[in-house]
């Protein structure tokens, strides 16, 4: 029972991490989180 759990721990931890590795290979991942910067640059151009 315990192994089962934490069997279900991993995948859902895999899901939650995969598209954050995907991001980080991308260089996207420090884009997160500023969008309020984003925007303020769209309006300067």
């Amino acid at each position: 029972m315990i192994a089962l759990s934490i069997l279900l721990v991993g995948i859902l931890v895999g899901l939650m991490l995969a598209p954050m590795i995907d991001a980080i290979e991308d260089g996207t991942f420090f884009d997160w989180g500023d969008e309020d910067e984003e925007m303020h640059m769209h309006e300067r151009k």
